[in-house]
């Protein structure tokens, strides 16, 4: 019986690495792959990291450590901020954080949707805040995460690049259900655990 408590208490304290976003479709996934290996011409392999195809998402909030036994209310909260209609996106554009110029991390946007993208994730910080979880002190910036650079010698030839790739359009998805997402850290890259797929509502409420 001691060990069964002592065994309890241990899965009571644990904590996992989370947060909550949307996947990319696999046709999309697909064209950013595509994109990515044409900017990878233009600097060595280890001056990006770039995102693995099966990691493409869309983050509609980071939630940081969450305690195991909190994610039941977790998942709740997700459940409760799906109560908007489906709706579609149009992934396009290609920029960088901080500037084009000095990129850090290399992005798509999002045309279509955005403002339903932009209402999710309000709902989303609502949701969670009355749970702990700390609203994000920046403006939501939808975007699909390319790769995050790691030499800045080549940021002058990214930025060329980027700025030659225009205005690429990888094309248009549903937006029908978002998930609450484990992320775990290793030296390989992160490996990411869907903890529940959360579907929103396919006709108006009223």
């Amino acid at each position: 019986m001691q060990t069964k408590l002592k065994s309890a208490a241990r899965a009571h304290s644990l904590k996992i690495r989370a947060f909550v976003g949307i996947w990319l479709s696999e046709p999309l996934r697909e064209r950013a792959e595509a994109l990515q290996q044409n900017l990878m011409q233009h600097c060595p392999a280890q001056a990006v990291k770039w995102v693995e195809r099966q990691n493409l998402h869309f983050t509609l909030k980071f939630l940081g450590e969450v305690k195991m036994e909190a994610v039941p209310a977790l998942e709740q909260a997700c459940r409760r901020a799906a109560s908007m209609t489906a709706f579609n996106i149009t992934v396009a554009g290609l920029g960088a954080f901080p500037s084009l110029w000095r990129p850090e991390t290399i992005w798509v946007g999002i045309e279509e949707g955005k403002e339903q993208l932009a209402a999710l994730a309000a709902r989303l910080e609502e949701e969670v805040a009355e749970h702990g979880f700390a609203k994000s002190a920046r403006p939501f910036s939808p975007h699909l995460t390319l790769g995050r650079v790691r030499d800045g010698r080549y940021s002058k030839d990214l930025g060329l690049a980027l700025q030659k790739a225009g205005n690429p359009i990888l094309g248009c998805q549903p937006v029908s259900s978002f998930t609450l997402i484990e992320s775990r850290l290793t030296p390989q890259g992160p490996i990411y655990t869907p903890l529940a797929d959360i579907s929103l509502c396919t006709v108006p409420l009223l």
